[in-house]
């Protein structure tokens, strides 16, 4: 993924419901005799697995710092008396890397509760590393080597920053357990009804070639 903000996009209650959907529409998706030869709990098993959410977890005490030299366009820096802003004015600089380790969902890092920035915060921009469960956050520090004690105030603010995103995923996985409870209850009821009207259309289907075969 390229830089986001994260918990900004999406609904916590609106994302439980478009799994919720989907799960069902799955249910409804399958075929009529798999599912009426399908032992339920399996089944069920098997959607539930598929369309659960993992918990976000931040392994913080795994987290990994690198540093390389790099360029820095100091153009808008307002200590700096930079006349001709319409191109880049660079100067050589620290870029530092921290690698934070996840486990669990990556969509739930969009997710906001309430609104936007209310309930959980909003974070600056970082870089999610991976794919659908588990992967990296990645922020970068950057600093002109002519301003080089500002490193351990903006080391600060990062190390801020990752105590807020812990902040927020604690407040979504508060809510998380109960969304997962109530999604296996769900599909085990959607598995049901579907076979139950699946038998009776069954039923209807006999009578009426009975009923033919009677006439």
């Amino acid at each position: 993924m390229g830089e986001i903000q994260l918990f900004t996009s999406i609904d916590l209650r609106l994302m439980f419901q478009k799994r919720e959907s989907e799960a069902l529409q799955h249910v409804e998706n399958i075929d009529a005799e798999k599912i009426m030869q399908a032992d339920m709990e399996t089944l069920s098993e098997t959607i539930f697995g598929r369309y659960k959410l993992d918990r976000l977890v931040l392994h913080i005490d795994k987290k990994k710092h690198s540093s390389q030299e790099t360029k820095i366009d100091v153009r808008y820096d307002k200590s700096r008396h930079i006349v001709d802003k319409t191109k880049p004015f660079v100067v050589d600089g620290i870029k530092i890397t921290t690698k934070v380790p996840f486990s669990g969902n990556v969509e739930l890092f969009h997710a906001y509760i309430d609104r936007p920035s209310f309930g959980n915060a909003a974070v600056d921009i970082v870089n999610i590393e991976g794919g659908e469960c588990d992967g990296y956050l990645v922020a970068d520090v950057s600093v002109p080597n002519d301003k080089i004690e500002q490193l351990d105030r903006d080391k600060a603010t990062n190390t801020a920053m990752f105590a807020l995103i812990e902040s927020n995923v604690r407040k979504i996985d508060s809510q998380l357990a109960a969304f997962n409870k109530l999604l296996g209850v769900s599909i085990r009821n959607g598995i049901s009804i579907r076979k139950s009207n699946l038998e009776k259309h069954s039923k209807l289907m006999e009578e009426l070639d009975i009923s033919k075969k009677g006439s």
